[in-house]
């Protein structure tokens, strides 16, 4: 299986675009009536994301490359791509 490691920086956002920024991308939980019903909100790279790493690190399969760049380039996120390619022994 390949993966791409993807690194992005969101210092030149505001904290409302920040915000928003993750909530679209990585999607939310939504809690209604006090916190007696939770609901998870879907972002458009949840389904594309394979793992996350860190604060602004996350794992994706190659093949979803294109998408996930495409998502980014939204909001002018810079970006770090590294291919990392996985044998089996």
């Amino acid at each position: 299986m390949d993966l791409t490691l993807v690194k992005y920086n969101t210092k030149h956002l505001t904290k409302k675009e920040k915000t928003d920024f993750s909530r679209d991308m990585f999607g939310f939980e939504d809690k209604s009536n006090n916190g007696q019903y939770i609901y998870k909100r879907k972002g458009s790279l949840t389904d594309f994301i394979h793992d996350k790493v860190g604060k602004s690190v996350f794992l994706i399969q190659t093949k979803h490359e294109k998408k996930v760049i495409k998502e980014m380039y939204k909001y002018k996120i810079p970006l770090t791509l590294i291919k990392l390619i996985l044998k089996k022994n």
